[in-house]
């Protein structure tokens, strides 16, 4: 029964004693939800709250899902807060642009008003759907979790464990009106295909599809939490060219999923260096001189000092630099240093702004800054100094060396292949 499993829902993750606004359209979900928590509220002691966006897609339906969440919220002395969100139905991408809408307006208002929570009324049919439309699009662990029940920002889903079909039972045996939003037959909307064709069709072979396919997104979130725990803190890095769909892959391979809007965005920025992107589950893109680094904190990047003697080849600094010492001539029109015997040891350690190579009348940062370099690289960057102190290298600029001097090798600070 719907309102066992809400009940559970709130016992179990502790929701008491405060302040939960629904998010209601007034259809048959969100419907249910607003009498559940009806139910429950003195329970658990909660103050509610609801809140409605207008998009008014529908023309006189829409201003009608409007009236009648006012005439029920007035009923029962729930506060009711309305978004006029004016969209058109030729408007590319409108599914996604509604839903940023309506988040931005939930956020706005659970700030203003001090509320803990936002309440949205997904069900069991809603988790399937997702899985599906991800499963088809190309996804994995992270995507086959689905909709998560709750969420660090305040946002619940309550009654996700919840089947249209007990829905629909609860609101009809309880004689309970509701509106029905024509549009969700519209079936020239991807998840409109799922829910009015596949879904059908699946629950023809078995009757607990959607619950099984819930069921399935349980078992990947659960596995996703613990891959989170191992995976908190990875950094990694892409080639600046590297094609979107190769990107997202690897971006997903590595605990973030990209959606098309995410996308787009590293697609716009990616060759402008030195720009910052925020990403999901707390991921920062950082738009260097060659790669693209995906990072949750730069604190892998601390420089640890090292001495290197003359059997050292080659140092990893951390994971977005190494120190390559060899006999070989670089490749061609790759910034070297030459290291000379009486330079042993070398010391490696970090590039401070005031350092100057030897005999040159700028700092090596501003050299860097001149080759490219982000802010970022520049004040993440390695440096090599002789036996005396001096600075023979930094990342793209090194100090001009006379070739006929003693026996030397070649120096090359740079990002790993």
């Amino acid at each position: 029964m719907p309102i066992s499993k809400i009940r559970d829902f709130f016992s179990k993750n502790g929701i008491s004693a405060c302040s939960v606004a629904l998010a209601f359209s007034g259809g048959t979900d969100s419907t249910a939800l607003f009498y559940l928590l009806q139910e429950i509220k003195n329970e658990f002691n909660l103050s509610l709250f609801a809140l409605h966006v207008n998009y008014r897609l529908r023309k006189e339906d829409s201003d009608e899902d409007q009236k009648f969440a006012e005439e029920l919220c007035k009923k029962y002395g729930v506060e009711l807060f309305v978004k006029d969100l004016p969209l058109s139905n030729n408007l590319s991408g409108l599914e996604e642009t509604a839903r940023n809408g309506r988040y931005e307006f939930f956020k706005q208002i659970k700030d203003e008003k001090n509320i803990k929570f936002v309440a949205t009324a997904h069900t069991a049919n809603d988790q399937a759907e997702t899985l599906l439309f991800r499963l088809v699009r190309k996804t994995g662990i992270k995507g086959a979790a689905g909709i998560a029940n709750f969420r660090e920002d305040g946002i619940i889903r309550p009654i996700l464990d919840v089947t249209r079909e007990e829905i629909l039972r609860y609101l009809t045996k309880n004689r309970f009106a509701w509106r029905e939003d024509k549009s969700n037959f519209d079936v020239r909307f991807s998840r409109n295909r799922i829910r009015n064709n596949v879904i059908c069709e699946l629950e023809k072979i078995n009757p607990a599809a959607i619950r099984h396919l819930a069921h399935f997104c349980e078992i990947m979130r659960s596995i996703n939490e613990k891959e989170k725990k191992n995976c908190d803190n990875r950094n990694f890095l892409i080639k600046k060219d590297e094609n979107l769909e190769n990107l997202r892959d690897v971006c997903f391979e590595n605990g973030l999923v990209l959606n098309e809007n995410h996308c787009r965005n590293i697609k716009k920025n990616r060759q402008k260096t030195g720009n910052v992107l925020l990403l999901p589950d707390g991921f920062k893109l950082f738009v260097l001189k060659n790669l693209l680094l995906f990072a949750k904190s730069a604190d892998f990047l601390e420089i640890r000092e090292q001495t290197v003697d003359e059997d050292g080849k080659k140092v990893a600094v951390n994971d977005l630099w190494e120190v390559i010492i060899s006999d070989e001539m670089p490749k061609k029109g790759e910034n070297a240093a030459v290291i000379l015997k009486s330079d042993y040891p070398l010391k490696i350690k970090n590039l401070s702004k005031t350092d100057f190579l030897k005999n040159d009348t700028k700092p090596a940062f501003e050299r860097m800054k001149k080759a490219g370099l982000s802010k970022f690289e520049r004040e993440n960057s390695p440096a090599v100094f002789d036996s005396h102190g001096n600075l023979l290298a930094a990342a793209y600029c090194s100090w001009k060396f006379d070739k006929n001097a003693e026996s030397f090798r070649w120096l090359v600070i740079r990002n790993p292949d």
